[in-house]
């Protein structure tokens, strides 16, 4: 188990700055929480849902921290097509998250994984592992939205490296059906 250092000053600053209503009250230390399965306005988030210390990170907000959506959502991609391809887990209910890196605490954000919570072998279920990901509907970039070619490669590049690219394309067709979004 590692620890997740907060967010680095120079992001944890464009973000209270983008915010400063909302930092006003709370310490410097916070992480960037990844919600891309919405497209959410940041000047249309519900103020009474706001929470400082898991600041949610919508794709429009991701673009105007001056973050690739694409960039993020292939590592999301991969990470989680590690986790199935390679550790045999089913990751129902993960969550990621934007804190700084482990080399460079001040400087470079890093993306992590928490919440094993619910994780549980897959068994060689790819409908087990397409119905986790539509549970976490909020977390992960759906077919129709930005960054879900860039999460789908970084998935598929995972498990070629596995040689299980047919399983991922599997789960990858599940999904799209249940999306309602055909893939031809």
């Amino acid at each position: 188990m590692r620890r997740i250092f907060p967010v680095p000053p120079g992001i944890a600053k464009q973000v209270k700055d983008y915010f400063p209503e909302q930092f006003k009250t709370v310490g410097q230390d916070f992480l960037c929480r990844i919600y891309f399965g919405k497209e959410q306005s940041a000047s249309t988030a519900p103020k009474q849902f706001f929470n400082a210390n898991n600041f949610p990170l919508y794709p429009d907000r991701v673009r105007r921290l001056g973050f690739s959506v694409d960039a993020l959502a292939r590592s999301m991609g991969k990470i989680l097509g590690r986790m199935v391809h390679n550790g045999g887990l089913d990751p129902r209910d993960v969550e990621f998250v934007m804190g700084a890196s482990d080399n460079d605490p001040l400087g470079a954000p890093d993306l992590f994984v928490i919440d094993f919570n619910q994780v549980t072998p897959h068994k060689g279920s790819m409908e087990q592992v397409a119905r986790s990901l539509i549970i976490n509907d909020p977390y992960f970039p759906k077919p129709h939205m930005n960054g879900y070619a860039a999460f789908k490669d970084g998935w598929l590049t995972a498990a070629r490296g596995e040689q299980l690219e047919d399983d991922a394309d599997k789960m990858f067709k599940i999904l799209e059906a249940q999306w309602g979004w055909d893939s031809k």
